[in-house]
């Protein structure tokens, strides 16, 4: 058996949000944690509340019920949501920062595992047990453990299927039985995906799952048994409520962010699931037409740079974006605009190369443009100048390392301007108004 004591030098982070579920919390969720076989070396509580609405005195008798439920060994942290407020994903961000805070857990984020559990459900004594023994014999960034899923207090529940693996697609379409209950990660794979995103209020776990699949060096591992009870019994603020306004939301947003990367038919499956599950179905979106106050106009004319990652085959909206870009150029308080393109692998087959096609384009209208090729990105990385990134020419690079490579570039290329102002966009933006008037 692989040792995974608690001195080993790993360490397991029970993580949980909460708002007001006080009591399933204390009497459910942290009393599964603290009866695990092996027990989490920290236990972050995460309360997504106010202080009008849980006042700091409030945080701290919570604090110490915690405390008082189980082993006095293990360290409990009860924090407040400082990120985006009543959402979970704002709530597991704030306890997932305060880890990334510490030094020690920073030096060797490899050797620290996240394990989250909603406040209203619960786990098996030796959940967190079998997950890290799966994770250090596999050298697994992320474990999914099976799903039990209770539609009342007094049933015996329905067991979901654990998947074989983290298939992105099947994210898309439907999830693949991952949630946050069952979520076991590795604190450097959670850094790397990005951590949770804040803007979904629903989806949050299946966005998650497609950026962690996205990971060129993941590894994904299972374990055989159901370890995970999730409560699902009927409440109208449950975000899985039919027509919930929140989940509608949520699916709207996920839709925007992730259908254009995957096929026709899987686009197909997903919307008539979701419709038929949620009643849900895909809106134009809503256009507001307003007045800008303009800006006051800067002293002088300035330089700057703007850069952005597109794939080697890109979307007709990146075209829309550098019509924008090209316009801003001949804005007058702007002296010069140089856009530097990051193209994202992996390598197109043959020698059709439209990016560089829709660069020349426009670098022929005048616009002055610089992009980096996948070829260019490969010998900078063999040389040692793309540093914590890997070879981008074998497959398309996910947004935590992108943001790292356009940064470098764009600051590269601010060098040529000094005191230009530098920026970076996301291919799918539009530059839309003007930003000086004089």
């Amino acid at each position: 058996m692989i040792s995974t004591s608690r001195s080993d030098g790993r360490t397991v982070v029970a993580l949980v949000a909460t708002r007001d579920r006080r009591e399933l919390l204390l009497s459910r969720a942290i009393p599964s944690i603290l009866r695990q076989t092996r027990l989490p070396d920290r236990l972050v509580v995460v309360v997504d509340q106010s202080k009008d609405e849980m006042s700091g005195a409030d945080m701290a008798a919570l604090a110490r019920q915690v405390q008082s439920l189980g082993d006095k060994s293990v360290s409990v942290t009860v924090l407040r949501n400082v990120r985006t407020p009543r959402r979970a994903a704002g709530a597991w961000n704030t306890g997932i920062d305060q880890l990334h805070r510490d030094a020690r857990l920073l030096a060797r984020p490899e050797l620290c595992f996240v394990a989250i559990l909603d406040d209203d459900d619960a786990w098996e004594p030796d959940h967190l047990e079998m997950c890290l023994e799966e994770a250090v014999a596999g050298d697994c960034g992320m474990v999914a453990a099976g799903l039990i899923r209770h539609e009342s207090l007094d049933d015996q529940g329905h067991q979901h299927a654990i998947p074989q693996a983290l298939d992105a697609r099947e994210q898309f379409i439907r999830g693949q039985h991952i949630q946050g209950s069952n979520l076991f990660v590795r604190l450097d794979a959670m850094l790397k995906a990005g951590c949770f995103d804040e803007h979904l209020p629903s989806c949050t776990d299946r966005d998650l799952c497609i950026r962690l699949a996205s990971l060129p060096d993941l590894r994904f591992g299972r374990i055989e048994t159901h370890t995970v009870h999730h409560f699902a019994d009927v409440r109208a603020d449950r975000l899985s409520a039919p027509s919930s306004a929140a989940k509608l939301d949520g699916l709207t947003r996920f839709w925007r962010k992730h259908a254009d990367h995957f096929d026709g038919e899987a686009r197909e499956e997903a919307a008539k699931r979701a419709h038929e599950r949620f009643g849900w179905s895909l809106q134009a979106p809503e256009v507001r037409v307003t007045d800008i106050t303009p800006l006051l106009s800067p002293p002088r004319r300035v330089d700057m740079v703007i850069g952005f990652v597109t794939d080697a085959k890109p979307r007709n909206h990146v075209r829309g974006l550098l019509d924008d870009l090209q316009r801003l150029a001949l804005d007058p308080g702007i002296s010069k605009v140089r856009v530097v393109v990051i193209e994202n692998g992996p390598l197109p087959s043959g020698d059709e190369r439209p990016l560089r096609a829709l660069v020349e384009q426009f670098r022929a209208a005048g616009l002055d443009i610089h992009l980096v090729t996948i070829e260019q990105q490969r010998e900078d990385w063999a040389q040692g100048r793309l540093i914590d990134t890997p070879d981008p020419t074998r497959k398309r690079l996910p947004i935590a390392v992108t943001r790292t490579v356009l940064n470098t570039y764009v600051v590269q290329a601010a060098d040529d301007f000094p005191g230009a102002w530098a920026g970076i966009l996301v291919d799918y933006m539009r530059w839309a108004f003007q930003v000086f008037r004089v």
